[in-house]
């Protein structure tokens, strides 16, 4: 985090841009243009690094430096819109694919990708500590998967049918 400022960083899909606001000052500090729509942001916890979604046939991710705004990678992959989670404890970046329904997990340690079919319209990802697992929702299939890491792969460990339509979710812990 910027040190003495807050700042909200906003995806905006129909001109496919990024603004970074000062939310103290009410004022655009800086805006960034894409080629792609972005569908999702989520920043690491010690806010060094921030992971933008893109919508698109391949769909992308892209990780950037947040001092300098300057794209550090970029990982082609499913169809997106995405929707992004990273661990509390900044190792994990977790993407769902909703029109490919899949989940992919990115070990940011070791530099290596997980991925798990999941439900279609996987349209939330979130991460539990506790837990130490990622929870996917699909609103096709009206529940909540478990996807945990186990030694080369992801896997669907479980889920819990919901009704009615269910649009988001979050862990309490």
């Amino acid at each position: 985090r910027p040190p003495g400022r807050t700042e909200a960083w906003v995806v905006c899909p129909g001109d496919c841009t990024l603004h970074v606001i000062d939310t103290q000052q009410r004022i655009k500090l800086d805006t960034l243009q894409f080629d792609a729509p972005p569908s999702d942001i989520t920043f690491t916890p010690d806010g060094s690094k921030v992971f933008v979604g893109f919508n698109g046939t391949p769909g992308r991710i892209a990780e950037f430096d947040v001092a300098l705004q300057e794209s550090l990678s970029c990982w082609e992959m499913g169809r997106g819109p995405w929707d992004l989670s990273v661990s509390l404890d900044g190792c994990y970046l977790a993407a769902a694919d909703s029109l490919g329904g899949t989940l992919y997990v990115y070990d940011l340690t070791a530099g290596r990708w997980y991925s798990t079919p999941v439900d279609s319209a996987a349209i939330r990802v979130r991460y539990s500590a506790y837990n130490a697992t990622w929870f996917v929702l699909s609103q096709a299939g009206q529940r909540l998967q478990r996807v945990v890491l186990e030694g080369d792969s992801a896997v669907v460990e479980g889920s819990v049918w919901m009704e009615p339509t269910i649009s988001d979710f979050v862990i309490w812990e």
